[in-house]
């Protein structure tokens, strides 16, 4: 038999005694990984797409302002990222993204999504973007090109609205075509 139960109600376990009580909505906030985490993910990414050819972007944010509007671009972007992207406070001044299965004009794309609104006329931001395979193949060549890209963006011309993100202009491999294996023929598919 099913009883239902109602806030102030009181569950008599033996041992103890529980009381059912609700709480107010909790926001939930995504919290950034450590750099060490990050760098993990980084290589797990690296791991994932080179065995099964799959890409990934890492960005980097390098943010300057007051320290409250800096806080407030950190939430804002955690914010709006999709829940497989990770985030890392990277150093004091850069936001690092890891940003599974996008190229970087589609990271580009996420990228200026996630830092458009920002309300302080004093907080700058600039970004660079760098993908694997296309950019880098380890988690440090990642990195240095996506600090590089964010530093070639220079001094930014905007204030919070209008932000500054680099995408990388050359890329120094070719990606082959995909070739798929077809179960049902038992041969190569295209």
């Amino acid at each position: 038999k099913r009883t239902r139960l109602l806030p102030g109600d009181e569950i008599d376990v033996k041992p103890a005694t529980a009381m059912l009580t609700t709480s107010g909505a909790v926001a939930w906030r995504r919290r950034s990984v450590d750099p060490e985490r990050f760098i993990e993910r980084v290589r797990a990414e690296i791991d994932r797409g080179s065995r099964y050819r799959r890409l990934f972007s890492l960005a980097l944010v390098r943010m300057s302002g007051p320290p409250a509007a800096i806080d407030e671009a950190i939430e804002r972007i955690s914010g709006r990222i999709r829940p497989m992207d990770v985030v890392c406070d990277y150093s004091d001044d850069e936001l690092g993204l890891l940003l599974p299965e996008l190229d970087a004009e589609a990271a580009a794309r996420a990228l200026d999504g996630a830092l458009a609104g920002g309300t302080d006329p004093k907080l700058e931001l600039r970004a660079g973007i760098a993908s694997y395979p296309a950019h880098a193949t380890t988690p440090d060549e990642l990195i240095d090109r996506a600090r590089s890209e964010a530093r070639q963006v220079g001094a930014p011309s905007h204030r919070t609205k209008r932000h500054r993100c680099s995408r990388p202009t050359s890329s120094p491999r070719r990606r082959r075509p995909r070739r798929y294996f077809d179960s049902s023929t038992r041969s190569p598919g295209r």
